[in-house]
């Protein structure tokens, strides 16, 4: 469990145990805010909590058991002794090469950048801007960082049709948004470490490769 939802979680027990009367009020404010608030109040927030940890626990699982796929799979490339600063393959599209120099230009700030600020992202369609992403991200190896998780979305959070861009670039695909926030916070770090001057080692990928799914054999006649 990360530090944020045990946090979360002790803050709702906490409440809950002050609300029942086996904590002491005494003067503390917290306390006193947890003694006024309704019974309906805290259960909601234990659910809440215990809704988060059950999703943390349900990704870690996913992220477990696709690196081990990925672990029991033969290498398919050999790994680079010495990390550079990793080179794009983009369509030779010019709308995509700008996307690609002002995603680099904010990854080697340390940053990120809304969606309504990239090139088109206030009139395009989120199709086209999916794609365009994608036409990014397209060398996807375990040395170039995904640049298009330095994008939010209005709430801050990862663009609506990342889960695409992840799908479309062939890696695995989460279905808890716990998972989907991880692997784009990694791919932030990882950009942020891969851009910087002088650039950084990378931290580990959490998002591996998509299993192919088994071709059916043919039918016996």
């Amino acid at each position: 469990m990360t530090k944020s939802v045990r946090k979360r979680a002790n803050k709702a027990i906490t409440g809950a145990q002050v609300w029942l009367g086996e904590i002491p009020v005494q003067r503390a404010p917290k306390r006193i805010r947890a003694a006024a608030q309704t019974r309906q109040h805290h259960i909601q927030n234990l659910k809440t909590v215990l809704g988060a940890a059950r999703a943390e626990l349900a990704g870690a699982e996913f992220l477990a058991r696709q690196q081990e796929q990925q672990r029991a799979q033969p290498p398919t490339e050999v790994p680079v002794p010495k990390q550079s600063v990793p080179t794009l393959t983009v369509a030779p599209g010019k709308r995509e090469k700008r996307l690609a120099n002002e995603l680099i230009r904010t990854a080697s700030q340390g940053k990120t950048i809304p969606l309504l600020d990239l090139p088109g992202g206030r009139t395009l369609p989120d199709m086209e801007l999916s794609r365009e992403l994608t036409a990014v991200d397209s060398n996807v190896s375990p040395d170039v960082p995904l640049l298009s998780a330095l994008v939010t979305g209005q709430d801050g959070g990862p663009v609506p049709f990342f889960r695409q861009i992840l799908k479309d670039l062939g890696l695995a695909v989460p279905h808890s948004d716990e998972v989907l926030v991880m692997i784009w916070r990694r791919e932030q770090a990882r950009a942020h470490a891969a851009y910087a001057s002088p650039p950084r080692p990378l931290p580990p990928r959490l998002v591996p490769v998509a299993q192919k799914a088994q071709q059916p054999g043919p039918r016996p006649t």
